[in-house]
């Protein structure tokens, strides 16, 4: 009987993935003088660096790697791009002495995970040309800049509750650029979301449905294209939707209804088709409706007006200039056709 030889291709393949495998249990000693205290290593310029002199707990050891999004493909860490935001976030928290520093910290994975997901957003962002508050002393700061060494809920534009979680993010045109990351989701206490008037790219991530305190989402006046995620609208206690002056598209689904804590929702100068949906009459509590600069077919309905009667509803907003002032007998405002 014939004995194959093994590939010697696979065997190399074999001997990076177990090198890779291993990478958390590779140890550096610290200064400190604790012979048996160890910090992780990066695939990244970090490794050269040694922590700085203070006493840390074992804990911090592969803390970074058990964080999800910080995992990154096998091509990209065999290349070494050291350009990538996950290994810019990494480099950034190896070297960010607050977190080697303080024990107590140390013993709350919860908030090192944290600071690790807002650095990620700030490079994945393009935080380094933010307009305000970048980590650059040069630019405009009014507040705690991003990736300072304090407490990352005083960063700029973050607001936390009294258990460190993160509440609220506010950036609104601050320059910054590039796919809206599904990164958000990983702030489960989020209720508030101000992105407007940047360069947020790609299209809204699903992912923002696990979200369940969120009741404001304002991405408007960005770049963002596709449709409005299904998942968005199971955000049982969103008041404030606010995705106009993109360049989304799609019907507005009869899902809609799902969202009775409405009062806001602006949809304007978007490129959405179809009809308004019989389902937004029931929105009881809407108050400001904008829905101008579409292509929408068909006349709204006058059960939409009777929620200014029977609702709350002050401002309605549609394309129903003369002589087409029939589509909307109610608006409040009428646009000329786009």
């Amino acid at each position: 009987m014939e004995i194959r030889r093994s590939c010697p291709h696979s065997y190399i393949l074999l001997s990076v993935i177990f090198s890779l495998f291993t990478l958390r249990d590779l140890e550096k000693k610290d200064r400190c003088g604790a012979g048996n205290q160890t910090f992780p290593r990066f695939l990244s310029a970090a490794y050269a660096q040694e922590p700085p002199s203070c006493n840390f707990k074992d804990q911090i050891n592969g803390m970074i790697l058990s964080i999800p999004s910080s995992k990154i493909s096998l091509t990209a860490l065999l290349d070494g791009n050291t350009t990538l935001p996950e290994i810019k976030a990494r480099d950034w928290l190896v070297n960010d002495s607050r977190q080697w520093c303080s024990e107590s910290f140390v013993k709350k994975k919860h908030d090192f995970q944290n600071r690790y997901n807002l650095a990620l957003f700030y490079y994945t962002l393009n935080g380094d040309k933010w307009t305000e508050c970048s980590a650059h002393v040069g630019t405009r700061c009014t507040s705690t800049r991003y990736l300072d060494g304090a407490d990352e809920c005083l960063w700029f534009g973050n607001t936390c509750d009294e258990d460190k979680n993160l509440v609220k993010i506010s950036l609104s045109a601050n320059n910054l650029e590039g796919t809206l990351p599904h990164l958000l989701s990983e702030f489960p206490f989020l209720a508030s979301i101000n992105l407007d008037s940047n360069s947020l790219r790609g299209s809204i991530p699903p992912s923002l449905a696990s979200l369940k305190n969120l009741n404001r989402l304002d991405l408007d006046n960005n770049k963002l294209n596709g449709t409005i995620p299904a998942e968005i609208f199971d955000l049982s206690k969103l008041e404030i939707l606010d995705i106009d002056k993109n360049f989304l598209t799609g019907t507005i689904s009869s899902k809609i209804s799902k969202l009775t804590l409405l009062s806001y929702i602006s949809i304007k100068f978007n490129k959405f088709t179809g009809t308004i949906p019989q389902a937004i009459m029931s929105l009881t509590k809407l108050k400001i409706f904008l829905l101008e600069g579409n292509k929408f077919s068909g006349n709204i309905s006058d059960r939409l007006c009777d929620l200014f009667e029977h609702g709350e509803l002050k401002h309605l907003h549609a394309d129903c200039v003369e002589p087409l002032k029939k589509q909307c007998v109610c608006c409040t405002r009428c646009f000329p056709h786009t």
